[in-house]
């Protein structure tokens, strides 16, 4: 479970990342207009071409890590499902006997009580 709490942080992270990127970018650029003369245009829509490129190889970096990660989470989630389905399946199982032996105890003469089954159990016997 701590996986999946580290993996939701880490996603979280990313989008900090992602939204610290495109602020100091957007300010940088505000920046850069205000001290550029005129004839600085073709410059500056140079500045933004490479801007946008590094904003765009940073989020298509962080983009493959995150599909990664969600893919770890797809696989820690089956197997946990498949282990909860296990746990389920041994404690019907379990239930089972217990009611069988309890019947059992209720028709002898043997003395015993038979064993109480807490309610939150009994929907998990169905």
């Amino acid at each position: 479970m701590d996986s999946v709490w580290n993996a939701i942080g880490a996603v979280v992270v990313a989008v900090v990342t992602v939204a610290g990127t495109v602020y100091a970018t957007r300010n940088s650029r505000a920046a850069a207009r205000e001290q550029a003369a005129p004839q600085a245009a073709v410059s500056e829509r140079q500045q933004d071409r490479e801007t946008f490129n590094a904003i765009r190889d940073a989020l298509q970096q962080q983009i493959n890590g995150l599909r990664e990660e969600i893919g770890q989470l797809k696989h820690d989630v089956d197997k946990l499902r498949g282990e909860r389905d296990d746990r389920e399946e041994k404690l019907r199982a379990a239930l089972s006997v217990v009611r069988t032996a309890n019947h059992r105890l209720r028709n002898c003469s043997c003395g015993q009580e038979p064993v109480n089954v807490p309610h939150e159990l009994i929907t998990w016997s169905i």
